[in-house]
């Protein structure tokens, strides 16, 4: 029996990378894909043969900018189902959570990011379309998505999709975004702990508040994340950084990973700047009152078993009845 075989069967790898588009009417559950499809690969293609070997080993396909921080943060691609394909192939479905600024809408490379879940709006709209979103013709979504909805249910994975430093909105909008719907923000808070003196929430022990930080706040921190992610050096050192990180960060607390911020600087120091967005903070310019920051206390998202599971599931996770109507 090759590698490659199970039984017989010929065995592949397919790598779903999760994130999600913030903001107003862009929130949406997307994934990343190598040209036209998701990347995949055959079971014993890569020294070790195991699929969990074959799943990293397409981590190392991403953007550099990518496997930085998915580096930094210790992410790596978890096991969700299998499936049984017409050609006979047996195909292991995987995938990686990614922090929210890589799928910034605006970035190079933003073609390549397909929209699993489109969220927004009220519980009724996203029964209509929630259905038909989920059984379309982007393989694997439904399962992929259900796996995300149940770890953020369950564990705390909310912490791989954001930065270190985040908004309580930041935070309610990854829940709004997989569940369809925008989640209640008074009740998310109360549930997690991440709001204005909401305490004993299920993350209140893994984060601290910063409270209502001033732009130019996180300077420093967004300097050395710069710095780390620039492997070429071609930003000079940490003048290049530093103007850099001033210029991404004008009129707000996070970097503003996006082409317009680079300035005059080079094209080559966006992907620094990206990356650097994804692991210290991101915020877009917004108007009204400024928000309320928070701090993951550990460096990297650590999975826990949440001590109080989150109740609210979107009508349409379930296929409709007959009736047309969502069970």
């Amino acid at each position: 029996m090759g590698a490659a075989t199970l039984l017989g069967v010929r065995v592949a790898v397919v790598l779903v990378p999760v994130s999600v588009q913030m903001g107003g009417e862009s929130l949406r559950v997307v994934g990343f894909r190598q040209g036209d499809a998701w990347a995949r690969r055959t079971v014993g293609a890569t020294a070790g043969g195991s699929a969990i070997q074959t799943a990293r080993s397409l981590v190392e396909e991403l953007p550099p900018e990518y496997r930085h921080v998915v580096t930094q943060l210790g992410l790596w691609p978890s096991g969700i189902a299998f499936k049984e394909e017409a050609d006979g192939v047996l195909t292991l479905i995987y995938s990686i959570p990614l922090p929210t600024p890589l799928a910034e809408p605006d970035l190079p490379g933003a073609e390549r990011w397909i929209t699993l879940v489109e969220g927004g709006g009220s519980q009724a709209k996203a029964s209509l379309r929630g259905s038909d979103l989920l059984h379309d013709q982007e393989p694997y979504a439904e399962r992929v998505v259900e796996y995300w909805r149940e770890e953020l249910e369950e564990e705390t994975r909310l912490f791989a999709f954001l930065p270190r430093y985040f908004t309580a909105r930041q935070a309610r909008d990854v829940y709004s975004a997989f569940w369809g719907y925008d989640q209640d923000p008074d009740g998310f808070a109360t549930w997690s702990g991440i709001g204005q003196n909401k305490k004993n929430g299920v993350y209140s022990e893994h984060i601290e508040s910063c409270g209502d930080l001033q732009n130019g706040a996180l300077l420093s921190a967004h300097v050395e994340a710069v710095l780390a992610a620039d492997s070429a050096q071609v930003l000079g050192g940490r003048v290049g950084a530093t103007l850099l990180s001033e210029s991404a960060s004008d009129r707000a607390v996070g970097l503003w990973p996006r082409p317009g911020a680079v300035g005059s600087a080079s094209h080559q120091a966006l992907p620094p700047l990206v990356a650097a967005a994804s692991l210290v903070a991101y915020q877009r310019t917004s108007r009204g009152p400024k928000p309320s920051w928070y701090k993951r206390k550990p460096e990297a998202p650590i999975e826990e078993r949440l001590k109080n599971l989150y109740a609210p599931r979107a009508v349409w996770v379930f296929p409709p009845q007959a009736t047309g109507t969502a069970s």
